[in-house]
């Protein structure tokens, strides 16, 4: 947990310490820096980061192997919609950690039963014969 106006290159820098093995480290273009990029290299592990729009060399990225980051960022949006998160109000560092970890946990479930919902239930049909799926009533006036 960072403050607003630290810079997201500094606080990968401490996260790299703790990773344990992957091959390749997907990030966003707040992590575009030498430096963080050396780290990553030094590591074993091949860094996937777009490049800023003001860098002069281009490093190679790949839009196919990162089509799925955008998950990480919707489920941040997701978080954000929970008031307490979204503005911080904790004055601990862990009392936000088990904030975020509760609502992750209810966006999880509520995605999980949505599906669920979805597909046990299927389209609504108007005559069916399985009794699992009941049809829409109709209104008599």
């Amino acid at each position: 947990l960072t403050g607003g106006q630290v810079a997201d290159c500094i606080a990968a820098d401490e996260l790299l310490d703790g990773l344990l093995t992957a091959e390749i480290l997907h990030g966003d273009k707040g992590y575009d820096s030498n430096a963080l990029r050396r780290k990553i290299e030094s590591k074993g592990v091949v860094p996937n980061i777009p490049p800023k729009n003001d860098r002069r060399w281009k490093n190679c990225f790949s839009p196919w192997l990162s089509r799925h980051c955008n998950a990480i960022e919707r489920m941040f949006g997701r978080l954000k919609d929970f008031r307490r998160i979204a503005t911080r109000d904790d004055r601990l560092a862990r009392n936000l950690l088990a904030s975020v970890c509760l609502a992750a946990t209810l966006c999880y479930s509520l995605w999980v039963w949505t599906l669920s919902v979805f597909f046990m239930a299927g389209v609504p049909r108007t005559r069916t014969r399985d009794p699992l799926i009941k049809a829409p009533r109709r209104l008599v006036s």
